[in-house]
């Protein structure tokens, strides 16, 4: 009983405090992992659909994050991939850019097998805005011989609202 009085009486006045705490770190961490600067592909990211992952996921900083993807760069099965950030979504204080980055050919996305559905696309963007793809190919799979496993389309731009 008397364990029992003690824990009650340290759980009573330690709640004001741990609120107060809980308060703090939530606060402190609300710009924490936004990405920010420039991140490259590969390098900072092994392929364009990590980086978009990513981007997913923090979203972008106040002065926004460019990705630069390296010259000659190719990256295989891009289908459907989604860039829909949650949180701190691309506006005009939050640009992203994914760029070209050196001399040689431009980096190159090639879709992936498409299905009979019209929604194959290879990049969605879900009500986005102050976005930007600058020398960047996209391509049909060339394996992609019949409109039964085309691709529809390269970038759709789905609207929000």
């Amino acid at each position: 009983m008397i364990a029992m009085a003690i824990f009650e009486r340290k759980s009573i006045s330690l709640k004001p405090w741990a609120l107060f705490w809980g308060m703090i770190f939530c606060l402190a961490n609300l710009g924490y992992g936004q990405l920010a600067g420039v991140k490259t592909i590969p390098g900072d990211y092994p392929t364009f659909v990590a980086a978009v992952a990513d981007l997913n996921a923090q979203g972008a900083a106040i002065g926004g994050v460019e990705f630069h993807i390296a010259a000659g760069y190719v990256e295989q099965n891009v289908l459907n991939v989604d860039i829909n950030p949650l949180i701190n979504r691309p506006s005009k204080t939050r640009p992203v850019t994914f760029k070209k980055q050196g001399i040689g050919n431009d980096p190159k996305l090639v879709s992936g097998t498409g299905t009979n559905a019209w929604t194959d696309i290879m990049i969605r963007l879900y009500g986005i805005e102050y976005m930007t793809f600058d020398r960047i190919e996209l391509e049909e799979n060339p394996m992609n011989t019949n409109s039964g496993i085309w691709v529809e389309g390269g970038i759709w731009f789905y609207h929000s609202g």
